[in-house]
C-alpha cells in the first residue's frame, strides 16, 4: 500500500508542475498590435486603421500615445470617405493631438449608435435599399388629407388612372438614382430623403414649405 501510494502522489506531484498556458489578455494583444504597426510606414497604417471600429480605435488610443497622430489622420480619412463633416473647431496644437482623438472618436461612436436606415416609411409609402445600394419604392402619392402628392414616389408623373390613383403596388427601383448607390433614406408624411455613399442628400416629394430644400 504504501508503495502505491508514494506513486500516485508522485504522480499527482508532476501533474501540478506542469506549465499551464498563459490567457492573453486584451491589453497585451492590443500592446502586440501597437508594436507591429510601428514598423509600417505611417500612411499605410492610418489606411488600415481606419477600418476598424471605434472602440477599437479608442483602446489603441489608451494603449500607444504615439499612434495618437496616425489615429487621427485614420479618423480624418474615415469621416471623409463616409461624407461626414469634420467639425469647425478642433483644437490646435501638437499637444492637442489626443484631445482632436477624443473629439472624432466622440463623432464617430455617435454616428455608429445612429446606424444606416435601409428601410422607411412614410403615411402613404415605403422606401427599401436593396444590398447592392438600389433604392426601391412603392405606395400611393397621397398626402395628409387624401390628396395627390405628384412624385412622392420618385417615379415621375404616374397613370392617374390606375386604381388607387398614382399607386406602385410592388418596390421598384427609382430609375431617376438607378446608377446611384444609396447608404440610407428617410421618409415622412409627403417628402422622402435618400443619403448616397458619397454623402450626397436627394429629396424630393411635397415641397411647398420649402422642406426639401430646393429653394
Amino acid at each position: 500500500r504504501g508503495a502505491a501510494f508514494d506513486t500516485m502522489s508522485s504522480s499527482a506531484s508532476s501533474c501540478r508542475q506542469q506549465p499551464r498556458p498563459r490567457r492573453i489578455t486584451r491589453a497585451a494583444s492590443r500592446a502586440a498590435a501597437a508594436a507591429l504597426l510601428s514598423d509600417s510606414p505611417g500612411e499605410v497604417v492610418a489606411h488600415i486603421l481606419k477600418q476598424c471600429e471605434p472602440r477599437d480605435l479608442g483602446a489603441l488610443a489608451c494603449t500607444a500615445q504615439w499612434l495618437h497622430p496616425l489615429l487621427e489622420l485614420a479618423l480624418r480619412l474615415r469621416a471623409g470617405e463616409n461624407g461626414h463633416a469634420l467639425p469647425k473647431k478642433l483644437p490646435l496644437g501638437d499637444d492637442s493631438c489626443h484631445r482632436r482623438v477624443q473629439v472624432l472618436l466622440s463623432l464617430e461612436r455617435r454616428r455608429a449608435q445612429l446606424g444606416r436606415r435601409t428601410i422607411a416609411a412614410g403615411m402613404s409609402h415605403s422606401l427599401f435599399i436593396s444590398p447592392e445600394g438600389t433604392l426601391l419604392s412603392c405606395g400611393t402619392e397621397w398626402d395628409v388629407d387624401g390628396n395627390p402628392t405628384p412624385g412622392l414616389l420618385g417615379h415621375g408623373e404616374l397613370a392617374e388612372e390606375e386604381l388607387p390613383a398614382n399607386s406602385i403596388h410592388v418596390p421598384t427601383p427609382l430609375p431617376g438614382l438607378a446608377s446611384v448607390r444609396i447608404h440610407s433614406v428617410a421618409a415622412g408624411v409627403s417628402l422622402s430623403l435618400a443619403v448616397t455613399s458619397e454623402g450626397e442628400v436627394y429629396s424630393w416629394g411635397q415641397g411647398n414649405m420649402g422642406q426639401l430644400g430646393h429653394g
